[in-house]
């Protein structure tokens, strides 16, 4: 028997049975088929929609604001990588960060094709991104002017509203921040370093003159120190007793144009009235004459060897409300001019890990990142005085400051406040540009300053340009030290 003709007649007699098996099958190959395309049109939306979270996760992740801002950045990436026009209906993501870790969220409506003829008309596909931001420590020095010229124009509650605003950008809702460090350093003619500090005073025991006691304040060393943040001793800020005459009738009245400064000796005394005509009959006595104690009444006008000795600094701290207290108690000191560079070199020297202030981390440790912001309202300044204020001693001819009395030619003259000026600017360049040299990232401000050698001396002291706001009004203080917040969030996030 040939088999091959043995099949053809099977088949002849089965075809109408096969035929109908055959047709019988076909739906669910067809449905199979489409569920096939289906499900791959699936699977490309949920790699689009994981690709399209990716990259706003990434974006927010580099990225600081407020929580709107990094919201429509979200929004801004998320639909530039998912545009109308492709597969699927994404819903909104959701967003959520907690600490340093970003999460998104998303759904998206998949419409579909035969999977149709048997119910399903669409599926949702989910996908959820994880970011987490490597945080880099940050060290961060405020160095803020609290002359006696901050107490006008609301000038000094400005800038305590600005600083208070930088502090909470920084550190969030965390009262206790392990990687942010800040130190503040409120500035005159002189820095107070803190009672606490005195191993690092030379002689403290000059200061011995009761009833004051030394608050803190120290003198500039001699150059090229006073431009390093290298270690040693400092001398301890003494404004002397600049006359001895007292009193003794309610008559006395301040002269404008002496600025000699009394301070009450150790024990009673009489002194002899100034002759007529003598400069010190036209000066304050702030201590007891006939019964009547003479006193300066204006808060920001201090007498005595700590005259214009401003509060004192603050470490690096990483707790936030200290810092706030702190700030809130923030006020002018009139007295003796504006020294930026000293300022300036302490606020250098909290960040820096050499003594006196060993907190900062070490300047090749790549885990964190110093900066310095330094903020003035006028120009470098020491206030002299004219002839007939000298009375005995030519060498009260001038306020005293950091560098002692102008007499002292510890600024390159004994005689002209101009070219102890023209010292100060360069000593201030020079700090910044040694504070560079270290990679410390330096962002200057100047606050309703018109002086254009001030404006040129803090546009070349910053890191760049950019690093340099000049603010003329007290809401545009407020928006520098937004900014600049936000630009040290940065620096201390990476993705």
């Amino acid at each position: 028997m040939n088999i091959k003709n043995t099949l053809r007649r099977l088949w002849k007699s089965r075809q109408g049975g096969i035929a109908v098996i055959f047709a019988v099958s076909l739906i669910p190959l067809a449905v199979m088929g489409g569920l096939a395309i289906d499900v791959s049109q699936a699977y490309l939306v949920k790699n689009r929609l994981s690709h399209s979270l990716d990259a706003a996760g990434l974006a927010v992740g580099a990225s600081t604001g407020t929580d709107q801002e990094l919201q429509q950045i979200m929004l801004d990436y998320f639909n530039a990588n998912y545009p109308a026009h492709e597969i699927g209906t994404p819903a909104t993501p959701v967003m959520t960060i907690v600490d340093n870790t970003i999460t998104l969220t998303a759904t998206a409506e998949v419409q579909m094709s035969l999977m149709s003829l048997v119910g399903f008309d669409s599926i949702d596909v989910a996908s959820v991104t994880e970011i987490t931001r490597e945080v880099k420590g940050l060290e961060v020095a405020l160095v803020l002017d609290n002359t006696g010229s901050m107490n006008s124009s609301g000038k000094i509650d400005a800038l305590k509203d600005a600083s208070n605003d930088l502090i909470e950008i920084l550190f969030g809702s965390k009262p206790i921040h392990d990687k942010l460090y800040v130190s503040l350093v409120p500035f005159v003619t002189t820095v107070n370093i803190g009672q606490a500090n005195s191993s690092y005073v030379d002689n403290l025991g000059a200061f011995d003159y009761a009833p004051d006691v030394w608050k803190g304040c120290v003198e500039a060393r001699d150059y090229p120190d006073d431009t390093l943040d290298s270690g040693g001793l400092w001398k301890p800020y003494f404004w002397e007793a600049e006359t001895y005459y007292a009193p003794t009738s309610r008559n006395f009245t301040r002269s404008s144009s002496c600025k000699n400064r009394y301070w009450k000796p150790p024990a009673p005394a009489v002194y002899p009235l100034p002759p007529l005509g003598d400069p010190y009959r036209t000066t304050m006595a702030p201590f007891p004459a006939g019964g009547t104690t003479y006193l300066d009444t204006s808060p920001i006008n201090t007498l005595g060897p700590n005259q214009a000795c401003p509060q004192a600094l603050t470490p690096l701290t990483n707790v936030k409300q200290n810092l706030l207290d702190d700030i809130s108690q923030m006020t002018p000191w009139m007295g003796n001019g504006t020294m930026v560079n000293l300022g300036l070199g302490w606020g250098w020297r909290t960040v820096s890990p050499e003594a006196p202030f060993t907190e900062g981390k070490p300047y090749d440790d790549t885990e964190w990142t110093k900066a310095i912001i330094v903020l003035t309202d006028g120009e470098n300044r020491l206030i002299g005085n004219s002839s007939r204020c000298e009375g005995t001693n030519p060498r009260y001819n001038s306020h005293y400051t950091g560098y002692g009395y102008l007499s002292d030619g510890r600024l390159g003259t004994t005689s002209s406040s101009g070219a102890a000026e023209t010292q100060l600017n360069d000593l201030t360049a020079e700090v910044c540009e040694n504070i560079k040299a270290k990679n410390i990232t330096l962002y200057t401000i100047t606050f309703q300053v018109t002086d254009p050698d001030t404006i040129t001396l803090f546009t070349n002291c910053a890191t760049s340009p950019s690093h340099f706001y000049n603010s003329p009004s007290n809401a545009e203080l407020q928006d520098a030290f937004k900014t600049i917040a936000n630009e040290l969030r940065t620096l201390h996030i990476s993705r």
